[in-house]
């Protein structure tokens, strides 16, 4: 009773906690040091009473103590918190700095609330008060100020939308809100918040102030340009005072307002703007007073050219100036170097001055154009009477229009006199020349019709009649003309048409007698009947020489040449019967040399196609000479003959070498791509061979290739046997090829590994049955071997991985495994190496023999994987209820071990389940056994009450 009683004195003493550490680890040291061995049943039952009383004590004084932490710790939390925001340095954006003083007064706020709710200590109150007094005070100024901020910006942003106020609002509204902006500085200014100033505010008041500024100035300009607007308006007056009168008004408003419009200009405004109105109204009212002095003048001038009686030419003259000095003021007009006021005046001035000026303008142009055509007329020598009656006509046209502006009354008449004297003149001179010709018409017509048809007589007689007809109309023009009654314009030409047509009518009578002996012999060279080639040749001879006399006589210009295309012709047909006769005569010679010189010249195969071709040219050019009426046919039959056996040897010689050159064309044929075409060819020389041997036989052709043919022959059949084994050769390499290419055929690895070895052989011998020929499926080889070396390749790697996954699989099937890591190590590496080893067969970087046992062997791996998982996971549901039950031992409560217990033994039951039916490994089960024994132990005992 004397321990228990101290060990409730010191119990107490901690209670009331203030001790240090040292104290308490005495305390300890008394509590564990106190001894119960000697006390009886009844004293440990006041002892276990006393200490559920401390417990029970103690849980409440802990209890506490958990409260007054949790309040220190919330509390430091939130001073912390405060300390954090009075550190933070307030931004110069108003609104920025009034969030982040929002900030900090929602921390004091919050402290104060907890306060409130008793959840913490309250030794910081003070100092919580003092923030939250400063910041509130900082956050009111500044938001007055945000306050006076957005007063102007809303006065600002107000104006903007106002697009259409007129000067004097806009004004208004300016100041105001320049006022505004006045306020925020004071405010600034008194509550010493500069920091805080907005440079946007004063970025703005600059603006708003160059703005009124430009208002008021805007205003004074208005009112000048309003008075400009007012005298332009004066412009579409009818007075040039009243404009003046508005003039002088704008130019005194201007003078009043210029100081002011030039000291507050802006880019340029004055001088580009309102300085060019004063200059243009100063223009202005130079150009109405110039207007009205040039204005005076030029009407005086008007009137005085208009009553002027001079000279056409003297009045002209007057008119054109005055309106040359109106066109001076049109100029000025358009140019508005003066007014135009008085245009309306000036208009009709212009158009009377430009209707005389037109007259006596058009007047003296008739006229002297009308002098001038009667000048060149009585100045000019005339040729033909033509010429000379069209230029009177000419003049007298002008004369009729000269008349005709007269009678109307265009002109005034100022040279009637001249022009009527002028006419009387020409009108005298007409008549003797229409005299003449009326007396020389007879004879032009007479010539004309002669002339006419000089190209077209048919025959002599009629150009006779024609002639005579011209000649008597010229005895009597000659006859008036010597009587003096006309012009002498065709005396000349009279005189010598008469001269010449006579020596023509000379002529037309000697080419009738030269004509008549050309026909007579014609016509009995005609008549005969020739047997022979030169009997022909000395009748035509006759003929040409009666003809050559006739042309010598036209040749001469003796006679006329009605007969002239008749006799040509004749001559031309005589001279080419006579040179067909003669080109005959000398091809024929030529023909039967060539012929001889073939038949009986050397006989070898050169020589004698030359022969031939020369013989065969001969009688072609004898054919072509004929075909072409260039020769005559005395000697036809004769060639034809010849031809025959020319014809007949060429063919024979031609179509041997034609042969020939065909043999040899596909004997000196290159190797072909393929080994069948190439066996076609040699089949086709071999059978061109034959062709030309059964030609030779029937005589169809020559002989002079024979034994080369012969020699071609024997070696393209020993070829056609060599080839023929190759062919074979490559159909067994090709066979196999294929075989092997058939990939459903072979069962397994072994199979497929001994076809490509006899693949490989066949390749061997058919290289070695080539011989020197070329091989035409050198690339299809390379090919299938390229492809064969691949297989081969890809069989090898997989038995090489197969090896070493099925090795690792007999491992894995043993056991024998220390732990379920290890076991579950190999499981997941070949499931690895099986994985791998799918992913190369789909990559085609191996074959696929193995692939059912690569497989099978996955499904192995994958399911010891799973039972060793899941027995880690059935152990550890086992090994987490045991822990449960272990760690809270002992327990307070029989029911709560009890089912932790039942909980353990579940879970146990669960995995002797799994491990009943070899869903599980068993590498924990003696683990569990030794836990399930040691849970029974304990199960047994709280039934039998302990």
């Amino acid at each position: 009773m004397k321990y228990i009683s101290t060990f409730m004195i010191l119990i107490m003493f901690v209670i009331n906690a203030h001790a240090d550490e040292k104290k308490i680890d005495d305390i300890i040291k008394t509590i564990t040091s106190i001894k119960v061995d000697h006390l009886d049943l009844e004293a440990i039952k006041k002892l276990e009473d006393n200490l559920k009383s401390i417990i029970s004590n103690t849980n409440e004084l802990q209890q506490k103590v958990s409260q007054h932490k949790s309040r220190l710790q919330k509390e430091e939390k939130l001073i912390k918190i405060i300390n954090d925001a009075s550190k933070k340095e307030l931004s110069s954006v108003v609104l920025t700095a009034i969030g982040t003083l929002e900030y900090q007064l929602t921390t004091c706020k919050d402290y104060f609330t907890e306060a409130k709710a008793n959840t913490i200590t309250q030794k910081h109150v003070a100092k919580v008060k003092e923030y939250q007094q400063r910041w509130q005070k900082l956050h009111d100024k500044l938001a007055q100020l945000q306050k006076h901020v957005t007063d102007v910006e809303n006065a600002n942003e107000d104006l903007k939308k106002q697009t259409l106020l007129k000067d004097t609002e806009l004004q208004k509204r300016l100041k105001g809100i320049l006022s505004a902006i006045a306020k925020y500085d004071e405010y600034v200014q008194k509550n010493d918040l500069s920091k805080y100033k907005s440079q946007v505010i004063g970025s703005l008041q600059q603006d708003l102030q160059k703005r009124l500024a430009r208002s008021a100035y805007s205003s004074k300009a208005k009112i000048v340009r309003d008075e400009y607007q007012q005298w332009k308006s004066t412009q579409a007056q009818t007075k040039s005072s009243v404009e003046l009168e508005a003039l002088a008004k704008f130019v005194n408003v201007y003078n009043k307002h210029e100081s002011d419009l030039k000291s507050g200009s802006e880019n340029n405004f004055f001088s580009s703007v309102i300085a060019p109105l004063i200059e243009e109204a100063t223009q202005r009212k130079k150009a109405v007073v110039k207007e009205n002095e040039l204005f005076t003048k030029l009407e005086k001038e008007y009137k005085t050219a208009m009553a002027a009686k001079q000279d056409a030419q003297a009045k002209l003259q007057a008119a054109k100036d005055v309106r040359k000095k109106i066109t001076e003021y049109e100029q000025l007009v358009q140019k508005n170097e003066i007014s135009s006021y008085h245009r309306k005046n000036v208009t009709p001035y212009s158009r009377e001055l430009d209707k005389t000026i037109a007259s006596i303008t058009q007047e003296v142009d008739v006229f002297n154009s009308l002098q001038k055509e009667y000048q060149d007329y009585t100045q000019q020598k005339y040729s033909n009477i033509v010429d000379e009656r069209n230029k009177i006509d000419d003049t007298l046209k002008k004369v009729v229009v000269y008349a005709n502006l007269l009678q109307t009354e265009r002109i005034k008449g100022y040279y009637s006199d001249q022009v009527k004297k002028i006419a009387e003149g020409l009108q005298k001179r007409q008549e003797i020349i229409v005299a003449e010709q009326n007396v020389v018409s007879p004879f032009r017509i007479a010539r004309k019709n002669w002339e006419e048809k000089q190209q077209s007589w048919t025959n002599a007689n009629e150009e006779k009649d024609s002639i005579e007809k011209v000649l008597n109309a010229a005895s009597k023009y000659l006859e008036v003309l010597g009587e003096g009654k006309v012009s002498k314009y065709y005396e000349n030409e009279v005189k010598t048409t008469k001269e010449s047509l006579s020596q023509r009518l000379n002529k037309i009578n000697g080419e009738n007698t030269a004509f008549a002996n050309v026909t007579k012999e014609n016509d009995s060279y005609k008549g005969q009947q020739f047997t022979s080639l030169d009997a022909e040749l000395a009748g035509i001879q006759k003929v040409l020489s009666v003809v050559n006399n006739y042309q010598s006589l036209e040749t001469a210009k003796k006679i006329a040449i009605y007969q002239k295309e008749q006799v040509a012709k004749m001559k031309t047909t005589l001279e080419n019967r006579q040179k067909i006769l003669n080109n005959e005569k000398s091809i024929y010679a030529k023909t039967q040399t060539a012929f001889d010189a073939w038949k009986n010249g050397e006989k070898n195969l050169d020589n004698e196609l030359k022969n031939i071709a020369s013989a065969l040219a001969s009688v072609d050019s004898y054919n072509s000479m004929i075909a072409k009426f260039e020769a005559s046919q005395f000697f036809k039959n004769q060639v034809i003959a010849m031809k025959k056996k020319l014809d007949n040897r060429k063919d024979q010689i031609e179509l041997e070498k034609k042969s020939v050159a065909e043999i040899k064309k596909l004997a000196a044929l290159p190797q072909a791509k393929t080994l069948q075409e190439y066996s076609k060819n040699l089949q086709k020389l071999q059978t061109s061979i034959s062709n030309y041997q059964m030609e030779l036989k029937s005589q169809k052709i020559s002989n002079y290739h024979v034994q080369e043919v012969e020699s071609l022959s024997l070696k393209n059949k020993a070829q056609m046997e060599t080839i023929n084994k190759v062919i074979a050769s490559f159909k067994t390499v090709k066979m196999s090829y294929n075989s092997w290419k058939i990939k459903s055929r072979w069962q397994n690895w072994d199979q497929e590994n001994k076809k490509l070895q006899e693949i490989t052989t066949a390749v061997q011998k058919y290289k070695e049955s080539l011989g020197n020929i070329q091989d035409a499926n050198a690339e299809e080889i390379k090919t299938w071997l390229a492809n064969i070396n691949d297989e081969q390749k890809k069989l090898d790697a997989e038995k090489k991985f197969y090896s070493e996954l099925d090795k690792l699989s007999d491992t894995l099937g043993e056991g024998g495994y220390m732990s379920g890591e290890d076991e579950l190590a190999d499981a997941d590496k070949l499931t690895g190496l099986c994985d791998e080893y799918i992913k190369k067969v789909r990559g085609k970087e191996m074959t696929n023999h193995y692939q059912r046992g690569v497989r099978k062997r996955k499904r192995k791996a994958q399911d010891a994987s799973k039972k060793v998982k899941r027995e880690t996971y059935m152990f550890r549901q086992v090994e987490s209820s045991y822990n449960f039950w272990k760690n809270n031992s002992p327990w307070q409560n029989k029911a709560d071990e009890e089912r932790a217990l039942d909980k353990a033994f579940a879970k146990i039951q669960e995995y002797n389940d799994e491990l009943q039916f070899r869903k599980i490994t068993t590498y924990q089960k003696s683990n569990v056994g030794e836990w399930k024994d040691e849970l029974q132990k304990r199960k047994d005992a709280l039934l039998s009450g302990g």
